[in-house]
């Protein structure tokens, strides 16, 4: 394997945690567990991974074979999940890519991330250190994404077969070909009889394919991102900024609920206005990510465009994760809701269709 460029990083445990909060606004409240993101943290503790322009990929050879990595699934806590990985002899994502790449009958060259989130995005990092790969400067979704079809690689038409699940269990199953659809249903039907979450490993793609379906520099946003979030900042209207975007709303939690099934969680979180914004409610619906927002019963956001409900104080996002929100979402607490842009690649009628319309709006309380 031919060496990255000169200008790749090996990313700092600061880097790193600037990219996972980073992370956990640009992830929509999906891209997994901050939780289990900080166990990531504390495993690379003495392994960097290392960061590459996705133009850096040319280096590693015009066959250089890459992959992505992420927990599918939902309805487990971060706390259930860690006594789970407590139990492996070997992170599931190692012995899943191990696996693929005797299917392949090859070594890989990169591992790419397939989302932005605080557990998901680290998913491909700690692989990529776990293995000694660089990790290109790129994502799929440009936020975190429900089901596999809403990613750049089915608008790309990269087949996502052969690939492998991993589950807790010790199960490995290795799927030689399946179509996109087809994908989708498997590896939710396999997270469904694992409890709730299996890792997938798959897509594979050479590292010219994977400057055409990547969104470039997503990974340095997250960390850009990251530095602005902090305990008593009150980042909001910067993160809007830096984002491209605007506040949307800021109010205190007046109502949440998310509870898990089929695979998925799915709910919905409502706030009161204060401020600028007192007199309003604001409801946004849940599918793994915060999906579509109304205020006062009319539709303000859907996505692809971003919604991200983050801490008012210090700005880190808001998690659905598990059969509530995981860091800790608690009646009447100050939050901010930011509208960012979806990537362009979402913007073309074939993007959009790509995710589900709005339902109506949740019932407001009596």
């Amino acid at each position: 394997m031919a060496a990255p460029r000169p200008d790749s990083c090996r990313l700092s445990l600061d880097d790193l945690g600037c990219l996972m909060r980073g992370a956990s606004v640009l992830g929509t409240g999906g891209g997994g567990s901050f939780a289990v993101g900080r166990l990531r943290l504390q495993a690379l503790g003495a392994t960097r991974p290392l960061l590459v322009p996705l133009e850096a990929l040319a280096a590693l050879g015009p066959d250089a074979l890459g992959v992505t990595v992420g927990m599918l699934g939902g309805g487990l806590t971060g706390a259930e999940v860690a006594r789970m990985e407590a139990g492996q002899a070997e992170p599931l994502a190692l012995r899943a890519a191990r696996a693929l790449e005797r299917v392949l009958g090859r070594r890989l060259d990169f591992v790419y991330a397939a989302e932005l989130g605080p557990q998901n995005t680290l998913e491909a990092l700690a692989l990529g250190a776990m293995l000694d790969l660089p990790v290109p400067d790129g994502d799929c979704a440009g936020r975190a994404v429900p089901e596999l079809g809403q990613t750049t690689l089915e608008l790309g038409r990269v087949a996502p077969a052969p690939f492998v699940l991993a589950s807790f269990q010790g199960d490995l199953l290795v799927v030689a070909e399946a179509g996109p659809d087809r994908a989708e249903q498997l590896c939710r039907a396999m997270a469904v009889a694992s409890g709730g979450l299996v890792c997938f490993v798959g897509y594979p793609l050479d590292g010219r394919r994977a400057q055409e379906v990547l969104i470039r520099g997503s990974l340095s946003h997250c960390l850009a991102m990251g530095r602005e979030i902090g305990p008593g900042r009150w980042p909001g209207a910067a993160l809007a900024s830096l984002g491209g975007g605007r506040v949307a709303f800021r109010g205190r939690v007046a109502a949440f609920e998310v509870a898990g099934g089929d695979g998925f969680f799915r709910g919905h979180l409502g706030l009161d206005g204060t401020g600028p914004f007192a007199g309003s409610r604001y409801r946004v619906g849940i599918q793994n990510e915060f999906m579509w927002a109304w205020r006062d019963g009319v539709l303000d956001i859907r996505c692809p465009e971003l919604i991200c409900v983050v801490d008012s104080a210090s700005g880190l996002g808001k998690v659905t994760y598990g059969n509530g929100f995981e860091n800790a979402v608690a009646m009447g607490e100050d939050l901010t809701v930011l509208q960012l842009p979806a990537a362009e690649v979402w913007r073309s009628d074939a993007g959009r269709r790509r995710f589900p319309p709005p339902p109506l709006p949740p019932e407001e309380p009596g």
